[in-house]
């Protein structure tokens, strides 16, 4: 197991997403997830963790849930 990767989306589908496996925030965000948080604690944990940073968790994940790699439940 790993990270999220999006290696198979051509660069004009990512929407200006990175794969995780190069970026530090979306590694830590996504480990924090595990099914059992909701997105806005593991927003905060990830900024407590990483600090206050300019990337868009919330895109990030609808933009995961647009491609089949996340699923949001209520």
């Amino acid at each position: 197991m790993g990270t999220i990767t999006i290696d198979h989306l051509p660069q004009s589908q990512c929407e200006g997403y990175p794969a995780a496996s190069f970026r530090v925030v979306p590694v830590c965000a996504l480990y924090w997830c595990g099914g059992k948080r909701a997105l806005d604690e593991v927003i905060r944990l990830t900024e407590l963790e990483m600090g206050s940073q300019q990337f868009d968790c919330m895109g990030y994940f609808r933009f995961l849930e647009k491609h089949g790699y996340v699923e949001f439940v209520l």
